[in-house]
Parts: structure tokens; C-alpha cells; sequence
């Protein structure tokens, strides 16, 4: 009989969402959504347990109003037959006078009995039954005690003999994962602490790119259950594993994120001669966007770079909020995002030159040292270690263009 489980991890309930105040808002109720999409699969599926790999909340952020949420849908998987094992991370330290501890899990009453809340260091073995009272698998885990646990928590881990499959559940940063210089080291590991254990499986949490490790441990991280900026991007959700005790581990992505996070960079602006020509371009991309996000609401990341005409348009902060918010009305996004520090505008720089300011003498200047390698050397640093004057020259002609264009963007952008 297998042993049937949902892995999650780093749900980090009510955290600091990134975005304007009104994604903030709606990230906050989309991760309660995931978290009970995720509770409604595994009764759907009558599943054996929810294992949750630390960080299920941010501890000082908590509000009482979610805190009662995630445990309503604990009893709920309790109830329904399914068990919860959860570890502490450093998010939900399990110490005395911590969040974790003071949530009323503890006990032994008909739905309590199914939750178990791993909050110290030492590794606690705990067997599963299935709805038949049968064991099918076990789970070896431990949690952090304080918010910022260093010890190597799965060197304390023992192997274990058993004829259902072995589990071990921890929040760590393993040593060569990807994306885990991200991440404080908290709990490190290396592949060899796992793996002469020789457990089944191994449900980690801590870094919020969902990944395997090593594609020869059978060792993974779901990802976080809710994307919170533009760094975390693409489907979030948990994996589903049905596992057999010595058979190679095959979890299944199911997505359970109601908002997505993405990125395009866009780089072909040159034919945007016009603030117009640039917001029907860039609706365009967004509305593709949005409809590839298919019935999940989308948070996008607009990176442009290069060279535009229409570029002076979004110099201002005023002018990119409010054409961000144009872009979101037509594109049907949650929210649009700008970024324009890679973005240039093709300008007329005669046009600067005609009109008596500080910008028409210092262009000027720059004028007069490309064609003057003496008003060159005159205006610059007097040693460049390591280069003769010829080098120098050539070198300081390099930068001139380089120049102008920094020039031109202290002088006209705004600085917000």
C-alpha cells in the first residue's frame, strides 16, 4: 500500500506581499485560498497527510483573524482523515512563548491527534495510518526552535528500518541547492547528511524555488504556495507524491496560487515613436500575458530596455504610475509594473545644445573632446594606473558617449 502525501512548505501566511497597496491587499486572501485549495485536494483525494515544511506564517505579522483560518483548516484535513505533520522553520520558530506554540494544537482529542507540530531540534519518528488503521508510512522530522536555528538540524537524523516508506521532513537550506544563496543559511545541510540516511523521500522547505537538488536523491523543495514580488514568478502550489517503500520517488506539481507573478523584458521599442505608440505596444504584451495566466489573476513585470523616441514619456515617477495604471485597466492585470532603468530615449541633442542652460555647456565640452584630444586630456583625471597616453586617450574617447548619455539623465530624468 502506498503512502500517499501532499508536500508544501513556506506558505508564510500574511507576509509582506510586494506590489500597490491593492495586490497587497488581495495577496493576503489569495494565499488563504491556496491554503485551503490545498486542504480541499487532499480530502478530495483522501490523502494520508499534508506534510508542511516550515515557514507555514511570518510569527510577528500573524493577525488573529488568519491564525484562526490556518487552523480551521488544519481540523479540517483532521477531521476529514488525513494527518498533518509540521515542521518549524524560522518564520514559525517553535520555542516557548512562540506563535507556533501558542496556536492550541497540542492535544489528543479526536481531530487534534492528527496534527503534529515538530517544534524542537530533536528529530521526532511519527507513523501514519491510513484510513484502514493501517501504518503506511513514516515521517522523521524536526523543527526550529528559535528564528535563527544555525545547527546542522539533519545530522541528527537516524536512519530507520521499516517496511513502508520514510520520510524525512525539514526546513533547511541545503548546501548546492539552487536558488539558496537567496535564503539566510539557516538549519544547513549537505547531500551527504541526507543521503546515508536512505530515506524514501525527503520534504524540505526554506527556499521558495521549487526544484530537486540532486536528480539522484530523492530530495525536493515544492516552492513557496504564493508568489509574493517579482522575483517569485510562475505556478506555485504543492507536490503530490504517492510513494512505495524502495520505488523512486515521482511527485506530481499540482498549483494551488490564485495570483501569478511574471517577468518580460522588452527589448524591440525602437519603432515607439510616441507615449501612444508605446502604451498600445506594451497592452499588447500584457494582454498576451494575461491570457496565457489562463483563470489566475496576473501581477507583470514590464523591464524595458534599449532605445525609444517614446522614452521621455516615462521619465517622470507621476507619469510611469500613471501609465502603469493605464496599462493595467487595458490589459486586465492585477497590476502592471514598470521598470525603465535599462530604457533610453533617442533625443535631439542639437535641439539642447540652441537653448542656454548648464546641459548646452556641458554638451558642448563633450563636443569639443571628441574632436580635441587636448580639451580631452585637459578635462580628465591626470593618472589612469597602468595606461601610457596613448591608451588613455583612446580609453577616455571610449567613455565620452557613455558620458553624454548620463549627462542627458541626470540633467532631464526625474530622481524618484
Amino acid at each position: 500500500m502506498p503512502f500517499r502525501f501532499l508536500h508544501l512548505a513556506d506558505l508564510h501566511l500574511e507576509t509582506r506581499f510586494g506590489g500597490a497597496e491593492a495586490t497587497r491587499d488581495r495577496l493576503r486572501v489569495a494565499i488563504l485560498e491556496a491554503f485551503d485549495a490545498a486542504v480541499d485536494l487532499a480530502l478530495e483525494r483522501e490523502l494520508d497527510a499534508v506534510l508542511i515544511a516550515g515557514d507555514a506564517f511570518d510569527d510577528p505579522l500573524l493577525s488573529r483573524r488568519t491564525e484562526l483560518a490556518f487552523v480551521r483548516g488544519l481540523r479540517r484535513l483532521a477531521e476529514g482523515g488525513v494527518t498533518t505533520v509540521l515542521c518549524c522553520g524560522n518564520h514559525d520558530p517553535g520555542g516557548n512563548g512562540k506563535r507556533m506554540a501558542l496556536l492550541g494544537l497540542d492535544g489528543v482529542d479526536d481531530w487534534r491527534r492528527r496534527i503534529h507540530v515538530l517544534r524542537k531540534a530533536k528529530p521526532r519518528t511519527i507513523q501514519i495510518e491510513g484510513r484502514d488503521g493501517a501504518v503506511v508510512g513514516v515521517v522523521v522530522g524536526a523543527g526550529h526552535p528559535t528564528d535563527r536555528e544555525e545547527r546542522n538540524l539533519a545530522a541528527r537524523f537516524t536512519p530507520v528500518a521499516a517496511d513502508v516508506p520514510v520520510v524525512g521532513l525539514l526546513h533547511t537550506q541545503v548546501h548546492g541547492a539552487r536558488s539558496s544563496a537567496e535564503h539566510q543559511p539557516y538549519a544547513p545541510c549537505t547531500r551527504a547528511d541526507l543521503e546515508h540516511l536512505g530515506y524514501d523521500y525527503y520534504a524540505l522547505g526554506h527556499v521558495h524555488l521549487r526544484h530537486q537538488p540532486f536528480e539522484d536523491l530523492p530530495a525536493w523543495y515544492p516552492g513557496n504556495l504564493q508568489g509574493r514580488h517579482p522575483k517569485e514568478t510562475g505556478e506555485k502550489g504543492g507536490l503530490l507524491v504517492e510513494l512505495h517503500a524502495g520505488e523512486p520517488a515521482a511527485p506530481v506539481f499540482v498549483p494551488f496560487a490564485p495570483v501569478l507573478w511574471d517577468r518580460v523584458r522588452v527589448e524591440d521599442l525602437g519603432a515607439c515613436a510616441s507615449a501612444q505608440d508605446l502604451l498600445e505596444h506594451l497592452t499588447t504584451i500584457a494582454r498576451a500575458r494575461v491570457a496565457a495566466a489562463g483563470d489566475r489573476e496576473l501581477c507583470l513585470l514590464l523591464e524595458l530596455t534599449g532605445t525609444s523616441r517614446a522614452a521621455g514619456a516615462l521619465y517622470l515617477s507621476d507619469d510611469r504610475a500613471a501609465f502603469a495604471e493605464d496599462l493595467t485597466e487595458a490589459s486586465g492585470a492585477l497590476e502592471v509594473q514598470l521598470r525603465t532603468d535599462d530604457l533610453h530615449g533617442l533625443r535631439d541633442v542639437s535641439e539642447l545644445r540652441a537653448v542656454p542652460s548648464v546641459l548646452a555647456q556641458a554638451l558642448e565640452l563633450l563636443e569639443l573632446a571628441r574632436e580635441d584630444h587636448g580639451v580631452l586630456a585637459s578635462i580628465a583625471p591626470e593618472l589612469l594606473v597602468g595606461l601610457g597616453t596613448g591608451d588613455r586617450l583612446e580609453y577616455l574617447s571610449s567613455l565620452l558617449p557613455l558620458l553624454e548619455e548620463d549627462l542627458l539623465a541626470r540633467c532631464l530624468e526625474d530622481p524618484a
